[in-house]
């Protein structure tokens, strides 16, 4: 009877988080004619010596919890009501929201300096995105959570050396940036279920096996048309 009252439905109250709204956003931006000696600090720059063309130019964009790509609601903008007219025609009251946004750029490439053999450079920069506002169902007691996306991309072009005023190493980049905006609170919901039981415990000799017996490729061999000889069995 005690089994039976454990496995029935019944109302339980739980802590759940909500999500009132989400989207994914990319946003583009590109930097041309970078300055990449000041720019990126390397130790000296690139175009100092007379060298060899650029090669194995490669960009991307570091993310991660330990990494210094972030991006989050600003503090200083509080957010505004805005009443919308919906696609089906509904009035809604959303929040514009303002984002900030700041990326770190991977910059590396080589380049062949004549009797010193190829120079390696690498060098990383956090680049800072002008606020972004957005709207988004974000009533008062939620959280905004947002995250930089690994399928965020850079791309590095036009590298190279110029001899005017402004002498020296200079490169373009292409940022796609690819968001996750979240808006989250910890809410009490009541639902219907039933309380959890434990599994059983397997038997040791249940768990134990003398290994997976590989499967045969009967269409391929032995031959379909084959058979054994029961007459050379002697043979063997």
């Amino acid at each position: 009877m005690k089994a039976a009252n454990r496995m029935k439905k019944t109302k339980e109250c739980i802590d759940a988080q909500k999500v009132y709204d989400w989207v994914v956003k990319e946003e583009s931006d590109k930097l041309v004619g970078v300055d990449g000696w000041k720019f990126m600090k390397w130790d000296h720059d690139p175009c100092a010596n007379d060298t060899g063309p650029f090669f194995d130019v490669e960009c991307c964009i570091s993310t991660g919890e330990r990494t210094n790509s972030k991006c989050f609601e600003d503090p200083k903008s509080p957010r505004q009501d805005v009443y919308v007219t919906m696609p089906d025609g509904k009035k809604q009251t959303l929040q514009l929201v303002t984002i900030i946004k700041k990326v770190e750029v991977v910059l590396s490439f080589k380049r062949k300096k004549p009797g010193y053999g190829i120079e390696h450079y690498c060098a990383t920069k956090v680049i800072q995105f002008p606020p972004e506002q957005l709207l988004l169902c974000a009533p008062e007691g939620t959280d905004v959570v947002c995250t930089i996306l690994p399928s965020s991309q850079c791309f590095a072009f036009n590298e190279k050396c110029v001899t005017n005023e402004e002498k020296g190493f200079q490169i373009d980049l292409k940022l796609e940036v690819c968001q996750s905006i979240q808006v989250q609170a910890n809410v009490k919901i009541e639902v219907d279920a039933k309380r959890c039981e434990p599994r059983e415990i397997l038997p040791l000799s249940a768990a134990c096996h003398d290994g997976i017996q590989a499967e045969e490729c009967k269409d391929v061999f032995p031959n379909r048309e084959g058979k054994c000889d029961e007459e050379n069995d002697e043979d063997w």
